[in-house]
């Protein structure tokens, strides 16, 4: 059984609204993109314990903030892309984060790594692709660049897969070592011509090639050596919103935005073949939903676009607080009575901090005590006593302790 912690993250700016997190995939370190109206755009390094890297010189852009963030595969690098096209760069063991010389004008909307991290692509919101090399001394050098004049949706990189051939080959060669005579024979009438188009890709350690799929359903595929072709227009489709890389084969699993999942085998080349179509009977569309691999299974899922009411509490409370934080104290009392309507456990479930309803309260001229009990609304419980209504799993409960400071809080209000 795997057992979950929560841990609170120590942010530098109390005020900031985290906008975007990424996780390293091997190091005990994830980045944090947040803004806040006095500091701006920035980004946090944080360790897995929830404090900040505390020798580091973090970015801030008075009038940006960061639009993407992706870790190196294997490194300690970060890279961070902004709204103005800027790009920097950490790496372990440095204090200050480098910044790259870009040729994006735009928002940097897609921003990832190849599979070990040789090469990183990043795409703007102009529909600039660049693809980029870091050297040994962490230098990021531009390899090439296209205009497609598009939005980009995602990039996927092309994986190293084993080769069916090759391993078919290495199997015949021990037989015939062992003296299998139709195993030699074999070996014996292989055509290297035929077999080398489906090993041209099974030996590269770190594959370079990408598919990138724009808004408008085109897909394009960038080889080794940057060179870019157009491989497939979905026309009448919809486009594809995402792509996975199939674990065994040189083939591709897409999901469409009308939840249609199809097969595409992968030809040296990029040249997809579509082999199998499935329309999956869902509500809602792929920008709501995704795919997974698990094993060698495909596991899909799908989001209705209407929420659950636990799920609108907790999307208010998130507005609430970005709203105070922003000090739009109006559209937060605004929001705060939706919630009120939308859930009637909100503060006993613990949904917003005592601090930020005073808050409200104060700046709207509203009385904090009528506000705070309205999401603390007594239910009976199946014991037949009275307690506190909330979500079943949560265990809290009212306590003389918080009573006290409601009664604190409002005589200050008075």
């Amino acid at each position: 059984m795997t057992l979950y912690f929560d841990t609170k993250i120590e942010f530098l700016d109390s005020d900031a609204v985290s906008t975007i997190s990424s996780w390293h995939p091997s190091e005990p370190l994830f980045a944090v993109a947040s803004f806040s109206p006095e500091r701006g755009g920035s980004v946090t390094i944080f360790a897995d314990t929830g404090e900040p890297q505390r020798d580091v010189t973090y970015p801030v852009h008075a009038t940006s903030q960061a639009t993407a963030l992706c870790w190196h595969p294997e490194k300690a690098l970060l890279a961070s892309g902004w709204e103005h096209g800027d790009i920097h760069v950490w790496f372990a063991g440095h204090r200050e984060f480098a910044s790259v010389n870009a040729p994006h004008k735009a928002a940097i909307v897609l921003l990832q790594f190849s599979e070990q991290g040789g090469r990183m692509v990043t795409a703007d919101a102009m529909g600039l692709v660049t693809g980029w090399r870091c050297d040994g001394q962490y230098q990021f050098l531009t390899m090439f660049s296209h205009d497609l004049r598009e939005v980009l949706l995602l990039i996927c990189f092309r994986l190293t897969v084993e080769s069916e051939v090759r391993e078919e080959m290495a199997n015949l060669a021990k037989a015939a070592v062992a003296g299998d005579e139709n195993a030699l024979d074999t070996l014996t009438n292989w055509r290297p011509r035929t077999a080398a188009r489906s090993m041209t890709h099974s030996g590269v350690r770190d594959n370079h090639c990408f598919y990138a799929c724009t808004q408008g359903g085109v897909v394009y595929y960038i080889n080794q050596g940057g060179a870019c072709v157009e491989v497939m227009k979905c026309g009448s489709l919809p486009p594809i919103v995402q792509m996975l890389w199939h674990p065994r084969k040189d083939a591709v699993i897409c999901l469409m935005e009308d939840l249609t999942v199809t097969l595409f085998l992968v030809e040296s080349t990029g040249i997809l073949t579509e082999l199998d179509r499935v329309k999956m009977s869902g509500r809602g569309g792929g920008r709501q939903g995704g795919i997974a691999w698990s094993g060698n299974s495909l596991a899909i899922i799908t989001v209705k676009p209407e929420l659950p009411p636990i799920r609108h509490a907790h999307i208010l409370s998130m507005l609430i607080r970005a709203l105070v934080y922003v000090k739009d104290y109006s559209e937060a009392g605004r929001a705060l009575k939706e919630l009120t309507v939308k859930d009637s456990t909100w503060s006993a479930s613990g949904l917003l901090d005592r601090g930020i309803v005073h808050k409200i309260a104060q700046e709207c001229h509203l009385e904090f005590d009528l506000i705070w009990n309205a999401g603390r609304q007594v239910t009976a419980s199946t014991s037949g006593t009275a307690a506190t209504g909330m979500s079943s799993t949560s265990g809290m409960t009212t306590t003389d302790d918080d009573e006290a400071d409601d009664e604190e809080i409002t005589e200050e209000l008075h």
